[in-house]
């Protein structure tokens, strides 16, 4: 029931929808022991994405589109277009399912698919390929700065609910990097991807660099930025006091 997981997670019905289908396939591979899950994301997918994180606001990360491997997940089929696709299918009489939601405007990915898709296309038609090989570049120094954000993270320190470092510890850092350890942190709550967007991150750091000893940011979804004296702290506001004595 996507609607349900919806609405008691705080999802949007796209987010929630995609999150059952990665668990489930995440379940079903474990169950028959199978070592990788290829999905059918394409070249227009990544597109899409690339251009749906550069609307909502991202860092290097969102601009580097869809990662051909994740985890277990892989994405064969990553820099084919969508109507090669269909075309084989055709020609061959292969049988296959499309998503009814493909065609409703109302999620913002098939808005982008639908409208601006298109009249990008009027000023380069291969667009999507133009997209897919600058994402490629983005992917490459996105990975080396996260090795390099990993490092740093081992100084993070975590209780239920709650991630803290020094603030010294981030304010040393080349301030590009202070942003990806903030993300790092964030992640480590399991704050969704689209509920902080980069302005949320811009708001953090300046908290940071720039305000008192006891200062506060409230985020979306209940969450709480924190400076703690010699100290950064990001919490969910719900059950906070209880966290706060943890630490």
């Amino acid at each position: 029931d996507v609607a349900a997981a919806a609405r008691e997670h705080g999802w949007s019905v796209e987010e929630a929808g995609r999150n059952l289908r990665y668990a489930f396939l995440s379940a079903t591979a474990e169950k028959i022991s199978a070592m990788r899950v290829a999905t059918a994301h394409n070249r227009g997918d990544n597109a899409e994405t690339v251009l749906m994180n550069l609307i909502r606001g991202t860092g290097l990360t969102g601009l580097s589109g869809i990662a051909p491997v994740r985890g277990i997940f892989i994405r064969p089929l990553l820099e084919t277009g969508r109507d090669e696709i269909e075309e084989y299918l055709q020609r061959n009489h292969i049988p296959h399912v499309e998503d009814e939601t493909n065609a409703e405007d109302c999620y913002a990915r098939n808005q982008i698919r639908h409208t601006l898709m298109p009249l990008l296309r009027q000023w380069n038609p291969r667009v999507e390929e133009t997209i897919a090989k600058t994402a490629g570049l983005l992917r490459e120094e996105d990975a080396y700065l996260s090795r390099v954000t990993e490092r740093v993270c081992g100084a993070v320190r975590q209780s239920p609910g709650c991630a803290v470092i020094d603030r010294s510890a981030l304010t040393e850092l080349p301030r590009a990097l202070r942003g990806r350890v903030i993300r790092a942190m964030l992640d480590s709550l399991g704050t969704a991807k689209k509920d902080i967007s980069a302005r949320h991150i811009e708001a953090i750091l300046h908290l940071i660099e720039h305000s008192g000893p006891t200062a506060q940011l409230s985020l979306p979804r209940g969450l709480l930025a924190e400076n703690r004296y010699e100290e950064f702290c990001l919490l969910w506001k719900s059950g906070g006091a209880l966290r706060r004595s943890a630490l």
